[in-house]
């Protein structure tokens, strides 16, 4: 996974505050109503992401993943009735995409402001199963392993004439590479973890321990706080 170059002042910030603020913001978020207070929310996060320094492109690139899952969802809603559309349809679809992109948005902050080893070494500081810590980083890990076993073998493909593209011969090709990929990853994770257990892997990861919380947690919590109390302020006066 690709990091972005962010900037320090977010990097060093506490972890486990920063998750729990990052979850807690999702929750908020889900509770506005107001269409004016949802978008100066959005444009807040989008700020806020700009600060952290997460570029434009990366920002737009991300938000493409669910926009169209936004949409399909968004669409029906709008139309669902036919023409003409009720002010109230649009209101609700509005609403929709806007809470989705987000809470994308706050977790597109969570995950690419740190290493995925400290972002699991947080959650492992927090009360969930050791379990669920351990299998998460290692998903990180095969995820950036699958991938890149992925490119290689795109680019020999296209170091043998293929060329991408829309067609069903190329659709075949595509089908035919994600197909083996998989295949080949299920093997391989069947012998990474045999030889796991044969080294004593008890489904428990050694971490470091947590760092202690200081001023700029206390800063950061009451910032959020604050934002989204006068946002609440400004929906119920609306």
């Amino acid at each position: 996974m690709k990091k972005p170059n962010v900037r320090p002042w977010i990097s060093k910030l506490e972890i486990r505050c920063k998750i729990i603020s990052i979850l807690g913001a999702s929750f908020l978020l889900i509770t506005l109503e107001e269409p004016l207070v949802l978008s100066i929310a959005l444009t807040g996060l989008l700020i806020l992401a700009r600060l952290m320094g997460l570029s434009w492109g990366f920002i737009g690139k991300k938000l493409r993943l669910p926009l169209p899952f936004l949409l399909f969802m968004a669409v029906p809603l709008i139309f669902g009735e036919g023409l003409p559309v009720s002010g109230d349809r649009l209101i609700f679809a509005y609403q929709l995409m806007a809470k989705g992109l987000g809470v994308f948005m706050l977790l597109l902050m969570l995950t690419y402001t740190q290493e995925e080893v400290q972002l699991v070494e947080g959650l492992r500081q927090l009360p969930i199963p050791k379990t669920l810590s351990a299998v998460l980083l290692l998903s990180f890990r095969y995820v950036n392993v699958w991938t890149g076993t992925l490119k290689k073998t795109y680019r020999s493909s296209v170091s043998r004439g293929f060329e991408k593209g829309w067609n069903p011969g190329t659709l075949k090709v595509y089908g035919e590479m994600i197909g083996g990929m998989i295949l080949r990853s299920l093997d391989q994770s069947q012998r990474v973890h045999r030889t796991m257990i044969s080294r004593g892997f008890s489904k428990d990861l050694p971490m470091r321990p947590p760092s202690p919380l200081g001023k700029r947690e206390g800063l950061w919590v009451l910032s959020g706080i604050m934002v989204f109390a006068l946002l609440k302020v400004l929906e119920m006066r609306l």
